[in-house]
């Protein structure tokens, strides 16, 4: 078998193996789609598939919630072994209050000891959040203020959201830590580099925000 032979054998293969994969990948996010579609048909809840020309998941509604999971490309080309698509999963209802917001405690730190403008940085950095006027919230067990840095305007207000049952969800939480924020306007909990495929992790976050109340 000469060279111009050998190359297009090799070059055949790897078309082969590429469309395999294509095909396999296109065949699972068809399953999960469709076990997706299943379990809010099975609830009464309203499914959606998603794609835009650089987004693509879905979108699932509920009387006083939605639950969207989205993929996002920014469309550019990048470098070996990185990647330009950004992932986020959010649960989201109209249901407002005074504003607070519970996520994942980085190493442990006293808020209240930080000034305005490195806490305000640090929260920025941390959840894409600015402090405004919360201040933080000893609220919950040892094990859950250990795990999770509790900010509000009103603590009696966060003392009174964070039930048993949300304590519970929160700290069962299995995979991306869930970053809760409450407004006037509404109430949302985000995943942010995860995009939810799985029907039951998808229970698991609709079941955390209905703790919410």
């Amino acid at each position: 078998m000469d060279d111009l032979s050998l190359n297009l054998v090799v070059l055949a293969a790897t078309a082969a193996v590429i469309l395999a994969i294509f095909l396999i990948v296109r065949r699972r996010q068809a399953a999960q789609a469709a076990a997706l579609e299943l379990l809010a048909r099975e609830r009464g809840w309203t499914f959606e598939t998603l794609r835009e020309p650089l987004a693509w998941g879905t979108r699932i509604t509920a009387p006083g919630w939605t639950v969207e999971a989205l993929s996002r490309s920014s469309g550019r080309e990048t470098g070996p072994g990185s990647s330009d698509v950004t992932q986020h999963t959010t649960w989201t209802s109209s249901a407002g209050g005074s504003t607070l917001l519970v996520g994942q405690r980085l190493g442990y730190v006293n808020v209240g000891v930080m000034g305005k403008a490195l806490l305000d940085a640090a929260l920025r950095k941390t959840f894409g959040i600015e402090a405004g006027d919360l201040v933080e919230v000893e609220a919950g067990s040892e094990d859950f203020r250990r795990r999770y840095l509790v900010m509000a305007q009103n603590p009696a207000e966060a003392e009174r959201l964070l039930s048993p049952a949300v304590e519970n969800a929160l700290m069962a939480w299995k995979g991306t830590p869930p970053l809760v924020h409450r407004t006037p306007q509404g109430t949302s909990i985000t995943l942010r580099g995860a995009h939810l495929k799985k029907p039951e992790d998808i229970l698991a976050l609709v079941r955390l925000g209905e703790a919410l109340g």
